[in-house]
């Protein structure tokens, strides 16, 4: 079985979508797919590919071989929103290429400014009629699936699989050493956790990712006065972000670390008392480091908004807010730092959710996938 997978992004490149896109690959092939992984931005697996880029515009961009590549694969696999590449396989499929496509449908695009028309009109015309090509339709959270532009065509959701994004809980995982983790001292007061507690945030801080809610949470932390915020990531509004810390008079609790490296990034987690993802609208779908917190034994305070709510279960691994309201943030964010035995509970249980979500059992189903598609199609494969 030879399987082609197709990306806007993959690792190196920081973000959501480009770690699960890498986790994904590694996982079908740990499960025993022949696979191949063609990405815009980030690593591929097939050298010498020519990917042509639109500035600004990374959904966007396309890489025009795999047109002819499409006919020496089994299955295509496209990760997406991935506007140029959808394209492509689109033209593969027009000229007889017709092979199964699997499409892992990461989140709806919404944007802001220029964006935000050109991703309607994406939404609108074009997606529609390329996602009913798809033979299944992979989500990671169904509760995303039936907030997003799948739930308003019938014929699509009839082909939705959800398959929840794993953790490395290997990697990500509790220190002995860390607050409010298992061999911690006894835990510490009431004021003493207010007096010191850390948030941590991890997000790119570009244009692209303005829906992760930085902005919220910095007028947020203006009312949590006893606490310190450590935010993980980089991109081209760390500036303006760095200057509302200043304008909000917190800028001397706030620790912007800036892009950290993979052996670094545990360690942020695990030093921090909470985590808080405040993201604004549906182009968050599900938050891979609200998992990453998880296995680390982070609680967490998130947005109610559909996906994320299926990563942390409010009142049991961590407090859910409304989106865009800072007042409710920092209230939960207060509530959470002011009761270490709180913490501590939330913590265990998150870590012990984690334990329930693994990549090998992600590419194990997507495994599953590929051979009933084939299996539906009665095709044999060009290679076993």
């Amino acid at each position: 079985m030879k399987v082609l997978q197709i990306s806007p992004v993959a690792p190196p490149q920081r973000s959501g979508m480009a770690n699960a896109a890498g986790e994904i690959y590694k996982a079908t092939k740990n499960a025993g797919v022949d696979v191949d992984l063609v990405a815009a931005f980030g690593d591929s697996t097939i050298p010498g590919l020519k990917h042509w880029h639109v500035p600004g515009a990374g959904f966007l961009a396309f890489t025009p071989k795999i047109v002819s590549l499409a006919k020496q694969y089994d299955i295509i696999h496209l990760h997406y929103p991935c506007y140029g590449n959808a394209l492509m396989v689109s033209l593969a499929r027009m000229l007889g290429n017709n092979k199964p496509l699997v499409v892992s449908y990461h989140m709806d695009t919404v944007g802001r400014g220029l964006r935000r028309p050109v991703f309607w009109l994406h939404r609108k015309f074009f997606a529609p009629r390329f996602l009913r090509k798809a033979d299944a339709i992979v989500v990671a959270s169904y509760d995303y699936a039936e907030h997003s532009l799948l739930a308003k065509y019938p014929e699509l959701m009839s082909k939705v699989v959800e398959i929840p994004f794993g953790v490395d809980t290997t990697r990500f995982h509790p220190t002995a050493i860390g607050f409010p983790r298992e061999g911690r001292p006894a835990p510490r007061s009431r004021s003493e956790v207010g007096e010191r507690g850390s948030v941590l945030f991890v997000a790119a801080l570009d244009e692209q990712h303005y829906f992760k809610g930085l902005h919220v949470l910095l007028e947020a932390m203006v009312k949590v006065p006893g606490a310190k915020l450590t935010i993980v990531g980089d991109g081209n509004l760390k500036n303006k972000y760095i200057k509302k810390a200043e304008e909000l008079k917190i800028s001397d609790r706030v620790n912007f670390a800036g892009r950290v490296s993979d052996e670094e990034l545990p360690k942020y987690y695990q030093d921090a008392d909470l985590f808080c993802s405040a993201s604004i609208d549906r182009s968050e779908a599900y938050g891979i480091v609200l998992m990453e917190a998880a296995a680390s034994g982070l609680p967490a305070v998130a947005t109610n908004i559909a996906g994320v709510r299926s990563v942390v279960e409010d009142g049991e691994t961590g407090l859910l807010v409304p989106p865009n309201d800072p007042a409710a943030l920092a209230e939960a964010l207060r509530d959470m730092l002011s009761d270490a035995a709180l913490l501590a509970k939330m913590g265990q249980s998150a870590r012990e959710f984690a334990l329930t979500r693994t990549w090998k059992s992600a590419g194990d189903k997507y495994m599953e996938i590929y051979k009933a598609l084939l299996r539906t199609k009665n095709q044999e494969p060009i290679s076993k």
